[in-house]
């Protein structure tokens, strides 16, 4: 979501099967983007329910034997790494 934004909506408490549930509506899981799936975590405070969707860390792939390959196929791919990584210098650039 982004930084400084909020967005409030009303809704009611709603029968799902046979239990309670409540409805998002599509901007709210557009802004955190959520689907049909998506876990989220359920916090109880004295302050009411906060609703946040859980991260989910990617795997780092550990195994350099397959690095040489995947970089390559990237390059090939013009798939290049944000400057941001190089610390704002130009990765192809001569030195």
């Amino acid at each position: 979501m982004r930084e400084g934004f909020e967005l409030t909506m009303r809704t009611s408490i709603r029968k799902v099967g046979n239990s309670l549930g409540v409805i998002l509506s599509g901007k709210m899981l557009s802004e955190l983007h959520l689907v049909e799936g998506s876990e989220v975590e359920i916090s109880l405070s004295d302050k009411g329910i906060l609703i946040s969707p859980v991260t989910v860390k990617k795997e780092v792939n550990r195994d350099l034997s397959s690095w040489d390959h995947q970089f390559k196929a990237a390059i090939k791919a013009c798939d290049l790494p944000d400057k941001e990584f190089f610390n704002g210098s130009d990765p192809l650039s001569p030195l």
